[in-house]
């Protein structure tokens, strides 16, 4: 049995469960299953063991073996909502933190629709330089190029900090702190940038920054929503890919980053997430806050707190960081799209503020263009006798611009250790 610390996660769409192998078959092919969790199209959660998992992309067929109680079976993509980590599921027994290693030290790279490669700059080579591609070398999947006008940033060093806030044009932060602004024309052994100048200055000529200098480059490339299969990796990185197989006989994952014609080979144990369909998935944690403020008659409230899960520098699967709401208050965040969609996850109060706390958490739709009106969508009450109560409930018709909301309000005892943690939450857009 491979270890159950294996996480996957999927989006697939609706359609009826069609039994094809048996369990003799699948033993015959020295198949080894992963537990996992498996969530409907509802966002309903229950567990099973991964088989089998083949997206060949283009015109290819797709499948998924699972097996569970009712033995071993083929789904169409179209039968569940997700896959996602044995540990998903929420109850009182799993708040208690894990602990997480050390982020590793090597540098990052963040492209505009949410990738995230761990890595470094490629060694110069003797070949033509192409001052719009960068050649980002990583630990598994080798040397990658990837067009300057898909970066967001590169993080070289995340513990400087500068002075000011970023600028909302290209910078480079140097390792001492300064920050030069301009235009990044090229990253490569060195950073090639032409400096910003006041209007009607004469252009400053171009300088170079050894990559060794940087401690962040940030680009102005707008941001793009992320869409199709998408993996979270061991060492923290995000990649999107339009081919994935999971064979769990030879232990392999095969997947083609960023694109790339030949593909790419990883251990299943460097696996840690995948979403089929990042366009329709979300996390609440990955949204925008739009605001926050306080409920049941204090005066002040302390921002949401972000918490990130799992072990070791990987990023939370699925981007799902818990969220904590460290009092009465409200918090709001744009929605990611237009249309109906569902929000579902746990909702848990703090193990230490259990003695006084008791509260109803009440989740909101915030309409768009009809003066902010606030449709009440689902209300759970969390106190000792039932510190974790499972939060799902369906937003129809979202306008553009409209905003989700989460409340915590008092209970019975007032506004008392009434700490919450929002687990898990996600979002899944109508097709």
């Amino acid at each position: 049995m491979i270890s159950t610390s294996l996480v996957f996660a999927a989006i697939l769409a609706h359609g009826p469960v069609t039994p094809a192998v048996t369990v003799q078959r699948m033993v015959a092919a020295n198949a080894q299953a992963v537990r996992i969790t498996l969530i409907d199209s509802a966002l309903k959660a229950r567990a099973v063991e991964l088989v089998r998992l083949e997206l060949p992309g283009g015109t290819g067929v797709s499948k998924l073996v699972v097996s569970d109680a009712r033995g071993v079976q083929t789904l169409p993509l179209a039968s569940a909502a997700a896959i996602a980590p044995e540990w998903w599921i929420v109850d009182d027994a799993a708040l208690t933190p894990t602990a997480r290693a050390p982020a590793a030290t090597l540098a990052s790279i963040l492209l505009v629709d949410g990738q995230r490669l761990i890595g470094a700059i490629a060694p110069a080579i003797d070949a033509p330089v192409d001052d719009q591609v960068i050649r980002w070398s990583h630990p598994r999947l080798g040397a990658l190029p990837i067009a300057i006008d898909r970066v967001a940033r590169i993080v070289f060093d995340d513990s400087v900090v500068a002075p000011e806030p970023a600028p909302s044009g290209d910078s480079v932060l140097l390792g001492n702190g300064d920050r030069v602004t301009g235009f990044v024309d090229a990253i490569g052994p060195d950073i090639l940038l032409s400096p910003s100048t006041p209007s009607g200055s004469p252009k400053a000529a171009a300088v170079r920054i050894p990559i060794d200098q940087a401690a962040m480059v940030q680009l102005s490339n707008p941001a793009q929503r992320a869409a199709g299969p998408t993996v979270w990796l061991a060492d923290g990185s995000v990649l999107a890919t339009p081919r994935l197989e999971i064979d769990t006989a030879s232990l392999k994952v095969t997947l083609a980053p960023l694109g790339s014609a030949a593909g790419a080979s990883v251990e299943l144990g460097d696996l840690r997430g995948i979403a089929l369909d990042a366009g329709r998935l979300t996390a609440l944690a990955s949204l925008p806050l739009a605001g926050f403020g306080p409920t049941g008659g204090r005066r002040i409230a302390e921002p949401p707190r972000l918490r990130p899960v799992g072990q070791g520098p990987a990023t939370s699967p699925l981007g799902a960081d818990d969220i904590e709401l460290p009092g009465p208050m409200f918090a709001e965040w744009n929605l990611p799209a237009a249309g109906d969609m569902r929000i579902a996850g746990w909702v848990s109060l703090d193990p230490d503020a259990r003695s006084w706390g008791d509260c109803e958490v009440v989740v909101s739709a915030v309409d768009a263009g009809s003066g902010g009106a606030v449709r009440e969508l689902a209300r759970q009450r969390v106190n000792a006798a039932q510190p974790v109560v499972p939060i799902n409930a369906l937003l129809a018709g979202a306008r553009t611009g409209s905003r989700v909301r989460i409340a915590v309000e008092p209970g019975e005892g007032g506004p008392i250790q009434d700490r919450v943690t929002l687990r898990r939450m996600l979002l899944l857009s109508a097709p």
